[in-house]
């Protein structure tokens, strides 16, 4: 039984209400349905769009939280819909399968997905230099810890540097891909170092990529914070690593990111992890 709760509005004709928290295009499995009492008729409904209403129902509702949609129905023809926003709600009964073969809910799904299509991605402002300049300045009072300090402040400078994701710099599990210490060489004159990249995102083939650091004479110079993290550690040790051995993870990363962007006083979800490119 497909339920469609339909109300009549004057002045833009059959308005439909559906109420589903499912994403569109997945459908249930037979181990996320369950057994649920006879649905009470909406009280907007029309008798005309209640479709085999069955004694017992099959109720499958998810997890995932979608925006609340309206959606317009020229009846009796649903292929032509306008809507800003979309809220569904499937009931079955009998073969699970059964309720999903109506051509008017195949009609509805695909025009959804044709007109909605894939949410675009938010887009993420840079960090700047100025803004650099602030975290750097920010690190004392926000990270208590003089050993993490020292590696957030190496891994954000180099990050603005070298323009690198933070995937490039953190890691889970030590590695192959992983950055050591070895992986920076610096320049006898002090001038350069650079960063042999054992992976990397626009490296697919893992061949490794060679980047240069300049010296510069700003708290932001990423070769002065990569000599501070690498002196007196073992070559085959981790680059970037958080105190008591801690993975230096892409969690971390960003968390500690939004933490120095907060005392900052800037909003951190408007940053991310790819902010540094």
């Amino acid at each position: 039984m497909l339920l469609i709760g339909a109300a009549f509005l004057a002045s833009c004709g059959w308005t439909v209400l559906v109420l589903l928290q499912m994403s569109i295009g997945a459908l249930p499995t037979s181990s996320e349905w369950r057994l649920a009492p006879p649905l009470p008729p909406h009280p907007l409904s029309c008798p005309e769009f209640i479709i085999e209403q069955a004694p017992a129902s099959l109720v499958w509702r998810t997890q995932v939280s979608l925006p609340p949609v309206l959606l317009t129905l020229d009846l009796p023809d649903p292929r032509f819909l306008r809507f800003s926003s979309y809220d569904f709600c499937f009931c079955a009964s009998g073969p699970m399968t059964e309720a999903f073969n109506s051509p008017r809910l195949e009609r509805l799904v695909r025009g959804l997905k044709r007109i909605v299509g894939n949410p675009l991605p938010v887009a993420k402002l840079p960090i700047t230099l100025p803004l650099l300049r602030q975290l750097v300045r920010t690190l004392p009072t926000v990270c208590l810890s003089q050993h993490n300090r020292h590696m957030f402040r190496a891994a954000f400078c180099l990050a603005f540097t070298c323009f690198l994701w933070a995937g490039e710099l953190t890691w889970d599990a030590f590695g192959p891909n992983t950055l050591t210490v070895s992986s920076v060489t610096f320049a006898a004159d002090h001038s350069y170092a650079t960063i042999m990249l054992p992976a990397s995102k626009m490296d697919p083939f893992r061949q490794g990529a060679t980047l240069l650091a300049p010296t510069v004479p700003l708290s932001t110079c990423a070769v002065a914070c990569l000599r501070l993290i690498c002196r007196h550690r073992a070559p085959q040790e981790p680059l970037f690593v958080l105190e008591g051995g801690q993975p230096f993870d892409r969690g971390s990363f960003v968390t500690m990111l939004w933490h120095f962007l907060e005392g900052c006083g800037v909003v951190s979800s408007s940053y991310s992890g790819h902010s540094f490119r």
